[in-house]
């Protein structure tokens, strides 16, 4: 598959922005916690998509998958198929990070599972998958990453579980965060808006989740100033629900 040249891509390393198309990651290995994640625009205006009409909770489903695969023929597949490996967390931590994304999720119209049918037999404009994998290398060091607005699309997002340690608070919380880019959702940033021009000071808002929320107990949906600048604000809940709708 050709490389998508109208593909914009905001890699942000602790608040410094660089073009991943001038500059590749430096592959290491590293005990720190890398950069939170990577937001992407996703072509073709996909982020504008209708509200879908409401209805049954399994209508639309998220599919996190933690056992490894392929993926090819999507956006991603710059230089062809992907071959991710397992997440590497053990059954526990698997029903921590499915437990929290339920949890996050519970007032939207959506299922959350591990099951690859239900999934499969859900439309396809109607489902997301998150794989959980240990493979990062084919795209450098973060968190996570995802097209904004991919939802429906066949373009999973990605939590990279090894460079975060394995810990189930991490992946919980990155879970979450890429499951919402693929909602529409842009980062929660912090601005001084006493200025003017006004400055970003902060690009992850902490405690959202939307923002950085590793190290709190729990990280919240949020009403607040989106990266994308001062003036536009982002309720999380009721943007994704444009996508999904709420649980009747």
């Amino acid at each position: 598959m050709k490389k998508i040249t109208t593909l914009v891509l905001a890699v942000i390393i602790f608040g410094c922005s660089k073009n991943i198309e001038s500059e590749k990651f430096q592959v290491q290995s590293t005990n720190k916690i890398p950069p939170p994640c990577v937001e992407l625009e996703y072509p073709n205006g996909a982020s504008k998509r209708p509200r879908t009409t409401q209805g049954p909770p399994s209508k639309n489903v998220l599919f996190v998958d933690f056992d490894g695969g392929t993926v090819s023929g999507t956006s991603w597949n710059f230089y062809g198929p992907i071959v991710y490996a397992p997440s590497g967390l053990d059954e526990e931590g698997q029903q921590v990070v499915l437990a929290r994304i339920t949890q996050a999720y519970d007032t939207l119209n959506l299922i959350v599972t591990t099951d690859s049918s239900k999934y499969s037999r859900a439309k396809h404009e109607n489902r997301q998958q998150l794989n959980v994998t240990t493979t990062w290398e084919w795209f450098g060091q973060a968190g996570g990453t995802a097209f904004i607005g991919s939802f429906g699309t066949g373009n999973p997002g990605w939590v990279f579980s090894g460079l975060l340690n394995y810990d189930h608070h991490f992946v919980s919380e990155a879970s979450c965060h890429e499951l919402g880019h693929t909602l529409t959702l842009r980062h929660q940033a912090v601005w001084n808006t006493t200025v003017v021009p006004c400055v970003k000071i902060a690009e992850y808002r902490g405690g959202w989740i939307m923002g950085i929320s590793y190290y709190v107990p729990f990280g919240v949906w949020g009403i607040g100033t989106a990266s994308t600048g001062c003036n536009i604000i982002q309720n999380d809940l009721e943007q994704m629900a444009g996508i999904v709708g709420f649980k009747r």
